[in-house]
C-alpha cells in the first residue's frame, strides 16, 4: 500500500469507535498513524506511540500532523482551542460544537483568519453515493414534495460511552440530531416552525425524540434515539402521493443501499464504498476556501439544536 506522506496522523481518544472504525480506515486509506493520545494500555494499541495528554503529543509530533479527535462532544472545544492555537489541522467527530458561544469564539481565531489550517467535521455519510443521490433528488423534485420523513433510530446505544451521560449535549439530540440538521441545512432552504412532537426520558436521560419542522413548504418529521428496531431512512412523499425511500441513509461503512419507489413497488439497489476510508483519502486535498460558508452552516445547525434544547428544558 502506498503511503500518502502529505500528513501524519494522531488519534485522540481511543474508544470503540476509534478502534473499530477510525484507526482501520486511516490505515486502509494509506495514512501513517504516528501517535495516539490515550491512557489506555490495551494490547491492540501498543504498536503505536502513545501520549498521556495532548500537550505531550503537540511537543513531540511533526508540524504536519493531523489530529483526529474522537472524544465526547463536550470535550471537543477544549481540543479545538488547544490545537488551533498551535496551527494544527483537525478532523473532529460530530458534533464538532455543542453551543453557539463555542462557534462565535472559534470565529475569532479560525473562521475569520486567512490561513491554511483546516477543521473537518467527520460526517462520513457526506462521502456516500446515497448522500449525493438524495441531495440531487430533493433539489430536482423540491416543488413536488409535500412531506419528508427522516428517522434514525437504534435498538440500543454502545455500552460505556459518552452516551451514558445525562446531559443533552451527550444525548441523541446532539449525537444523532446533528446528522438530521447537517443534511437539511446542506439543502440551503429556510428551516422554520421547529416543534417537539414527543420526548421520552429514562432516569433523566433523553431516550428518544420526535420533532417536526418546515423546509420551505415541505413538512419534515423525524424520530431519533432508542427504539424497538433499527431505522435509518429518508422517505419523501409528493403531493400526488408518490413515495421514495432512501436507506440505509446515515451510514459510513460499505453497505447495500436501496432507493425504493414505494408507490410502484420497485427499487434500485447499489453498493456504497466505505466512506470513512474515502474521507481520509481525500483529506490531503482539503482547501480552506469556504470558511465563511462553513461558519454559517455550523452556526445555523447549533442554533436549531439550541432551540430544541430549550424546548426540552421547559
Amino acid at each position: 500500500m502506498k503511503i500518502n506522506n502529505n500528513h501524519y496522523y494522531c488519534v485522540i481518544g481511543i474508544g470503540n469507535h476509534a478502534d473499530s472504525k477510525l484507526i482501520p480506515s486511516l490505515e486502509k486509506s494509506g495514512k501513517k498513524i504516528i501517535g495516539l493520545v490515550s491512557r489506555s494500555n490495551n494490547s491492540y494499541i501498543r504498536k503505536y506511540k502513545r501520549y498521556r495528554n495532548i500537550d505531550q503529543a503537540i511537543i513531540n509530533l511533526p508540524k504536519n500532523t493531523v489530529f483526529v479527535v474522537s472524544t465526547p462532544p463536550n470535550t471537543h472545544y477544549y481540543f479545538i482551542k488547544k490545537l488551533l492555537k498551535k496551527n494544527k489541522n483537525l478532523i473532529i467527530e460530530k458534533p464538532i460544537f455543542t453551543s453557539l458561544n463555542q462557534i462565535k469564539s472559534c470565529k475569532k481565531f479560525y473562521f475569520s483568519k486567512n490561513n491554511t489550517t483546516f477543521i473537518k467535521e467527520a460526517f462520513m455519510y457526506r462521502y456516500t453515493l446515497m448522500y449525493k443521490k438524495s441531495i440531487s433528488f430533493i433539489k430536482k423534485e423540491f416543488n413536488k414534495i409535500e412531506t419528508i420523513m427522516c428517522n434514525f433510530v437504534l435498538p440500543s446505544n454502545p455500552p460505556n460511552s459518552f452516551r451514558d451521560q445525562k446531559t443533552l449535549d451527550s444525548s441523541c439530540l446532539y449525537d444523532i440530531g446533528s446528522y438530521i440538521f447537517d443534511f437539511f441545512v446542506s439543502l440551503d432552504v429556510k428551516i422554520s416552525s421547529l416543534d417537539i412532537v414527543e420526548a421520552n426520558f429514562y432516569n433523566s436521560k433523553l431516550l428518544n425524540l420526535s420533532f417536526s419542522f418546515k423546509l420551505g413548504h415541505i413538512k419534515v418529521y423525524s424520530k431519533i434515539g432508542i427504539g424497538n428496531k433499527y431505522t435509518n431512512s429518508l422517505i419523501t412523499k409528493t403531493f400526488s402521493g408518490k413515495e421514495i425511500e432512501f436507506s440505509n441513509f446515515f451510514y459510513g461503512r460499505s453497505s447495500k443501499k436501496i432507493i425504493k419507489n414505494i408507490s410502484e413497488n420497485t427499487k434500485f439497489v447499489f453498493y456504497d464504498k466505505n466512506s470513512f476510508t474515502k474521507m481520509f483519502r481525500e483529506n490531503d486535498k482539503m482547501k480552506c476556501l469556504y470558511k465563511p460558508r462553513e461558519y454559517y452552516k455550523l452556526y445555523k445547525i447549533n442554533k436549531i439544536l439550541l432551540e430544541l434544547s430549550n424546548k426540552l428544558s421547559y
